[in-house]
């Protein structure tokens, strides 16, 4: 009989993937929607440029129909990645030895320890190495504690990417997987990623990042996150199309191939995409496993989100504008530069987005048109493609990024990818900045701070329309205008634009302000049996410094009070001691009575075979979301 720790299991939870799997659509309705939508903006496009130049500002004419054949093209682009999912199916493990390289640098102990355990029940053979930037004593001894290998160098060059290259030299296995400190990987995350490397040609294997940390920023619910879309659609449909790239983490690499071409590429701050550049150019492949494998932390707050989004925008335009561009040198397919260009594409939004409110406060302010005459058919023809577009969108990326989703986090993000735009042009130095794995979020003002860019673009939205409101009604009231007239049909135009417009800000000002995220930890849902004071209680949510737990209305909660949890083990059960310290309690009519609080575990054994539950065996049980499974909707 086989338990979860024998069977491919996975970090997300058994009610997301069967909620994810019952509300896709059917590949053939996806596809049918695409090319509708493709043909209304065709044929929108076109009737635009040989029907509303007339009369038109020229300046603001090209201006506005480039910015939207720009989002036609993005939905060519994203119908091309996502027209067909490629399956993964798991390849005969090879048995041969892996190095695990954690890399590190000022992450917080209590982040790496739940790393390290989960590479302690990796299975087959491997050796684990920390790989410690910071050079600090406590991450010495915590992997000394597990039997790991502790490394160090005399600098910090080449931040990321120097850390591997100087632990190059020191490795004997096959192949290496890298891993974050942050995420924890699944016991089989090699047998599922080894087989592939039976083909010669293949020097990397990438796998999807989760999150498990859903109250992060960028986490729109606990179901859906930003990144969801490009790890779940995008990289399966580049799969099919040869332009899988390293994500950084979650890679199995062949450890000659990476020594073939000089070690991992230090010319930009993305060491991933820049060395995947250079493994192409060598002649090896890059493949995609679709199958969740480890889970780590997505930003806590907006600061570290623009952080990891800023890094992530500037190294990118340096690899793709740099000598190894898999868009603009020779020696690359054609698929492969399309796939390129969509990552081309996605930081380019931003300087769409301001062109569309250019235009619209140009006119609210000035009167100056960009387009000739509106007759209704413009309307419609619009809001044809605009519906059809975000309909298709919405069932190409499978439901994985929201309607409307997009445009919110295009304005989050203009303010840093504006900013990696300036630095690629004037050839400013760039600096690597880790993404913190810590924090708290405010919202508020900070967050007001942050997203300065969208709240100065409301504010002049917002002025120009009651400037442009007043000065109509003071026109038509005395005959007098301060601004030249717009007419009833292109008023009434101007104000749908902007009220979108605005009304897309708000939004976006309005989630970050009002969020408030306070818990450093994320408790995993679990269900325990346990003992409190030497009374029955069931633990139902849990990490390594606290957890929440049901117990009896009249159990006195007072004073610290011995806590003992049955837990599960590689092999078997094992309990757990610590003392429990009550912080909130809520009272439920069916259950009795939910108390959540700290716990102070009394061993490092307790406390490591509890981040086990919860960072390993918790997830597993939950059941891994297979490929096959979901792949299963496009047959």
């Amino acid at each position: 009989m086989t338990g979860p720790m024998d069977t491919p299991s996975s970090p997300a939870p058994v009610a997301v993937r069967d909620r994810l799997i019952r509300r896709h659509w059917k590949p053939r309705r996806i596809r049918i929607t695409a090319v509708a939508a493709l043909l209304a903006g065709f044929g929108y496009l076109v009737w635009r440029l040989l029907g509303s130049r007339n009369g038109a500002n020229p300046w603001l004419f090209w201006l506005l129909w480039g910015a939207e054949t720009f989002g036609w093209l993005g939905l060519v682009l994203h119908t091309h990645e996502a027209w067909r999912l490629t399956r993964s199916v798991r390849l005969p493990a090879l048995e041969v030895p892996v190095d695990v390289l954690i890399t590190t640098y000022n992450e917080a102990p209590i982040v790496l320890e739940a790393t390290l355990v989960g590479c302690s029940a990796i299975r087959g053979r491997v050796r684990v190495w920390v790989l410690d930037d910071g050079r600090r004593a406590e991450v010495q001894e915590l992997a000394s504690s597990f039997g790991f290998e502790y490394v160090t160098r005399p600098d910090n060059s080449h931040a990321k990417a120097g850390n591997i290259n100087h632990a190059l030299g020191l490795l004997e296995g096959e192949l290496m997987l890298v891993l974050d400190a942050d995420h924890v990987p699944a016991p089989d995350i090699v047998e599922a990623m080894s087989g592939y490397f039976s083909d010669p040609s293949v020097a990397l294997v990438q796998s999807p990042h989760f999150f498990r940390n859903r109250d992060s920023a960028q986490h729109s619910s606990a179901e859906n996150h930003e990144q969801g879309l490009f790890f779940e659609v995008l990289l399966p449909g580049r799969e099919r199309l040869d332009g899988v790239f390293w994500a950084g983490s979650g890679a199995l690499i062949r450890t000659a191939a990476l020594r073939a071409i000089g070690g991992l590429r230090t010319r930009t701050i993305t060491e991933d995409l820049e060395t995947s550049m250079a493994l192409r150019r060598a002649g090896y492949r890059i493949r995609y496993h679709h199958e969740h494998l480890l889970h780590g932390l997505a930003p806590h707050n907006l600061a570290a989100y623009l952080i990891q989004r800023d890094r992530w925008a500037r190294g990118t335009l340096q690899v793709l504008f740099g000598p190894d561009s898999p868009i603009f040198t020779r020696g690359w397919s054609l698929r492969t530069r399309i796939a390129f260009l969509s990552n081309l594409s996605y930081y380019v939004m931003p300087i769409q987005r301001l062109i569309f409110a250019g235009v619209l406060l140009t006119v609210l302010v000035t009167g100056v048109l960009p387009v000739g005459p509106i007759p209704i058919t413009m309307f419609m023809a619009w809001a044809l493609w605009t519906l059809s577009s975000m309909a298709a969108s919405w069932g190409l990326s499978r439901r994985y990024q929201l309607p409307l989703e997009g445009d919110l986090y295009t304005w989050v993000t203009a303010a840093p990818y504006l900013n990696a735009w300036f630095a690629l042009i004037t050839k400013r130095s760039i600096r690597f900045r880790v993404t913190p794995k810590e924090g708290i979020d405010e919202g508020g003002r900070e967050a007001l701070r942050l997203l300065w860019l969208p709240a100065v673009m409301l504010a002049a939205v917002v002025l120009a329309l009651f400037v442009r409101i007043s000065v109509q009604v003071i026109g038509m009231a005395t005959g007098q205008w301060m601004l030249p007239e717009l007419t009833p049909v292109v008023l009434s135009a101007v104000v749908f634009f902007s009220l979108w417009e605005a009304a897309t800000l708000v939004r976006t000002l309005r989630r970050f302000m009002r969020r408030r995220q306070y818990r450093g930890l994320w408790r995993f849902p679990v269900d325990l049996n346990a003992t409190l004071a030497g009374e029955p209680a069931r633990v139902v949510d849990l990490h390594e410094a606290g957890g929440r737990l049901m117990v009896d209305a009249n159990t006195d909660l007072s004073g610290d009070l011995p806590l003992a949890v049955q837990l599960h083990t590689a092999d078997g059960m094992t309990t757990a001691f610590g003392t429990f310290s009550a912080r909130a309690r809520t009272s439920t009519a069916e259950q009795g009575l939910a108390v959540g609080g700290v716990i102070e575990w009394s061993s490092q054994a307790s406390r490591r075979a509890v981040i086990f539950e919860a960072y390993v065996y918790a997830p597993l049980l939950a059941g891994r979301v297979l490929e096959s499974e979901v792949a299963a909707l496009d047959a």
